[in-house]
């Protein structure tokens, strides 16, 4: 496995921001957020979407220090961009290779092997990112200016 390239965000268009309370329940109100894409994506992009940004919140929580965490969902060509920012320190990513003999330190391996690209940037706290492929039909219907 290698590390996430790092690629920005140019040609995207915002659908969801949402601020989030750190706490226990924050990965749960992250998932129930995007709730509004369901209609958009398919039951499997549904799913992927959901448990990555279950991973991505739950991180923030775990790490990233005091006050609330920012989910944003953008549309790029081809994909769905999420980008989580808490207020923590940061990481600078590396090879993940988890053992199945630990309990956690899952989320962003599954991060790597589900979404098409990610990464982290260090502007005003820490921000994860990722982009999820999603099929050609929802991509030509949200690239046609249809909205969510």
């Amino acid at each position: 496995m290698s590390p996430p390239t790092g690629r920005g965000d140019g040609d995207s268009v915002r659908l969801l921001e949402q601020t989030i309370d750190v706490d226990s329940a924050a990965p749960a109100r992250a998932r129930a957020a995007i709730e509004s894409l369901g209609g958009w994506l398919s039951q499997n992009e549904l799913d992927d979407l959901q448990l990555l940004v279950s991973e991505v919140a739950s991180n923030a929580v775990r790490h990233g220090g005091r006050g609330p965490i920012r989910l944003e969902i953008s549309r790029s060509p081809g994909s769905i961009r999420v980008a989580m920012t808490d207020r923590g320190d940061g990481f600078t990513p590396g090879r993940i290779e988890p053992s199945i003999y630990q309990g956690s330190g899952w989320g962003l391996f599954l991060v790597e092997q589900l979404s098409g690209d990610w990464g982290v940037t260090l502007d005003d706290g820490t921000t994860v990112w990722f982009e999820l492929p999603i099929t050609s039909e929802v991509a030509m219907r949200l690239e046609n200016g249809e909205t969510v």
